[in-house]
């Protein structure tokens, strides 16, 4: 049977992990489906063996190199990580457990996830539209203030960092978007 009763052709957004598609589901609900790249876990799994041969050669052969920088421990804290972020169902429980620490402040859009239409390599989740933070004439023609917007960012992350200890960890604007409605969405909560 089929997951979904249409889905675009064109991803509406792109990275290094995975691409995202409008679909809408048989229920029709219009959601965002975020599909891993193939052979996506092979090819990073090579890419840090390669670095790691790397920095032993560096270590090897120019030690003063590593005076400044602990570069094998940040590779083993990528490769931690990168592997944790590859993990589309751990993505979707941060993402709850994000909504659920910004449950009391309605100015705030977390999408839901579709559980049922989730796995570790895709994850389907609530299609929300909006703008940019960082698009100031398209917030401004909506008549919504980005002095307003920046400091309800501001609010979120102090509450992140100082009172929850969990936080959006990619804040860059692809991963910020204001709906209409004058709403903050977060999205992407791999890290």
């Amino acid at each position: 049977k089929e997951c979904y009763a249409e889905i675009d052709s064109e991803p509406v957004a792109s990275a290094s992990l995975g691409q995202v598609y409008r679909a809408r589901l048989a229920t029709g609900e219009e959601v965002a489906v975020k599909v891993q790249r193939p052979q996506l876990e092979q090819t990073i799994s090579f890419d840090v063996a390669i670095l790691y041969r790397i920095i032993k050669f560096i270590n090897r052969f120019f030690p003063k190199a590593n005076e400044n920088a602990d570069w094998e421990g940040m590779l083993r804290e990528f490769h931690t990580t990168i592997f944790e972020e590859m993990d589309y169902a751990r993505e979707g429980r941060n993402a709850d457990r994000f909504r659920q620490s910004f449950s009391s402040w309605r100015v705030i859009k977390v999408p839901k996830i579709y559980w049922s239409h989730t796995t570790s390599r895709v994850l389907t989740m609530e299609f929300i539209r909006g703008t940019k933070v960082t698009d100031l004439d398209a917030l401004r023609a909506r008549k919504i203030s980005p002095v307003k917007v920046n400091r309800l960012l501001v609010r979120t992350y102090l509450k992140q960092l100082l009172e929850d200890g969990f936080f959006h960890a990619d804040p860059h604007p692809g991963n910020l978007l204001v709906m209409d409605s004058g709403h903050l969405a977060f999205f992407d909560f791999g890290m």
